[in-house]
């Protein structure tokens, strides 16, 4: 009964911080494909402009192809 609660006390108190980012799952411009990385598609049906948001990408280092269809 001490080691289980010795094992659970020590798995609860200790702090995990897991952060996400861009680079852990896209491409950056320029990057040679290589897995699990992958290009980011976006498909707007909105009929609204997406400028804002591909913006946003680019700051983020995203490699981004755009693709107007009609």
């Amino acid at each position: 009964p001490q080691l289980l609660e010795h094992l659970f006390y020590e798995l609860y108190q200790k702090s995990y911080s897991w952060g996400l980012t861009p680079d852990m799952y896209f491409l950056s411009p320029g990057q040679p494909p290589q897995a699990p990385l992958t290009h980011l598609l976006v498909i707007n049906k909105t009929g609204s402009s997406i400028d804002n948001f591909i913006h946003s990408l680019r700051q983020q280092n995203i490699a981004l192809e755009v693709d107007a269809f009609g």
